[in-house]
C-alpha cells in the first residue's frame, strides 16, 4: 500500500529542489512518479512539470537508462490520462529525444524496447495535442 502522506510530501518538495537535481535524480524521480501513476495513485502534475523542466539542463549527462526511465514515465502518465502539455514542455521533449539519438548505439535491448513503446505513446500524444 502507498503512503499517501509520503507521496504528497515528496510531490510538494519536487518543485523546490528540481533545479538542484542531476540527470539520474531527474530520471529516477520521474520514474517513481510514473510508477505511482501505474499503481493508480493520483500524482501531482506540478511536480512532474517541475522535474521535467530540468531535462534540458541535464540532458547531455543522461545515460541511456536515464532516458528510458524518463520516456517510460511520460508514457505511463499519458496512459493514466494526463495530457502531454501538462507533463513537459517542448524543450524537455526535444532535449531528451536529441540525447536519445546520440546514445542509441549504447542502448540495451530491454531499454530499447521500453523506450520505443514509450516514444510511440508520446508521439501519438504530441500529434493529438497539435
Amino acid at each position: 500500500e502507498v503512503d499517501a502522506a509520503a507521496v504528497r510530501a515528496v510531490s510538494s518538495e519536487a518543485p523546490r529542489v528540481a533545479n538542484e537535481m542531476v540527470a539520474q535524480h531527474v530520471s529516477h524521480m520521474l520514474w517513481a512518479i510514473g510508477k505511482l501513476a501505474e499503481m493508480g495513485v493520483e500524482v501531482d502534475v506540478a511536480a512532474v512539470w517541475a522535474v521535467s523542466k530540468e531535462a534540458p539542463r541535464v540532458a547531455s549527462k543522461m545515460s541511456p537508462r536515464d532516458l528510458a526511465l524518463i520516456f517510460w514515465s511520460w508514457a505511463q502518465l499519458l496512459e493514466s490520462g494526463h495530457p502531454i502539455r501538462s507533463l513537459c514542455d517542448e524543450a524537455a521533449l526535444f532535449s531528451t529525444k536529441a540525447r536519445w539519438t546520440e546514445v542509441l548505439s549504447l542502448i540495451n535491448t530491454q531499454d530499447k524496447g521500453m523506450t520505443e513503446w514509450a516514444l510511440t505513446v508520446i508521439e501519438t500524444a504530441e500529434k493529438e495535442a497539435a
